[in-house]
């Protein structure tokens, strides 16, 4: 079955970029009734799966970010908080499900048996090696509490998750703070070669997916200085206003 989501995940994007003329980033927004999804050209999914970084979300049929248990075909998927699916292979049994008992064959004095209570769901584990490779890029623990600026971190590159925790990159944790990452000093006559160029500085927001000139209009509120070949690694496009 996550072979399956992936499968229609991957077609969807496709599809998405193929028939996309607008000049809007596809990423999660804030709605008075929850959070939704939007695509390339305006459009907001609705009764699917969509993936955003490392994370796969799934949508009701008004186009909402659904949590808690819910029941796609004949499997259960179990959704955190913040809309992330935490079991993508699914589930054949939900989380109501109780032990068969059978009729009692007592006398009608005798109080008949309870029911074997369901299984405790059991919170799942951090994964060591994920959560040493954040630690060592000198990530730290994130614990969210905006459902939308997760969600466009994670869709930015800029939050991880080890399978239990959340994790934010230090230009995240620096942009959360309200300070700004410095550029790089230049040094006094800095040589440029063919086989070390000079690095070039683009700017990124908070919770937005693309880099800019410094002069574009989108960094009003929140300016981030980042070099390009760092918003590049980390999955940033192009803003196609300031064309950076």
């Amino acid at each position: 079955m996550k072979k399956r989501i992936v499968t229609l995940l991957t077609t969807a994007l496709l599809l998405s970029f193929a028939f996309s003329s607008t000049v809007s980033a596809a990423g999660f927004v804030q709605d008075t009734a929850g959070v939704k999804f939007q695509n390339d050209d305006g459009s907001f999914a609705a009764n699917t799966w969509v993936q955003a970084g490392t994370g796969i979300y799934h949508l009701d049929a008004a186009g909402f970010v659904q949590t808690g248990w819910i029941q796609v075909g004949e499997l259960w998927y179990y959704l955190d908080e913040t809309g992330v699916c935490t079991n993508p292979e699914g589930s054949p049994v939900g989380p109501n499900a109780e032990a068969a008992t059978p009729a009692p064959a007592a006398p009608s004095q005798t109080a008949p048996p309870q029911a074997a209570p369901a299984p405790a769901q059991t919170a799942p584990a951090p994964d060591a090696a994920i959560a040493a490779v954040f630690e060592a890029a000198g990530w730290t623990l994130y614990a969210p509490t905006d459902a939308t600026l997760l969600q466009n971190g994670i869709a930015s590159g800029l939050i991880g998750f080890d399978g239990a925790r959340y994790w934010a990159s230090p230009v995240f944790t620096a942009a959360l703070a309200g300070q700004t990452v410095p550029a790089p000093q230049q040094q006094e006559a800095p040589q440029v070669t063919a086989d070390k160029p000079q690095e070039k500085t683009v700017y990124i927001t908070a919770t937005g997916n693309k880099y800019h000139r410094a002069s574009c209009r989108y960094l009003e509120k929140s300016k981030i200085s980042i070099d390009l070949s760092d918003a590049l690694a980390a999955g940033y496009g192009a803003c196609k206003v300031c064309r950076p």
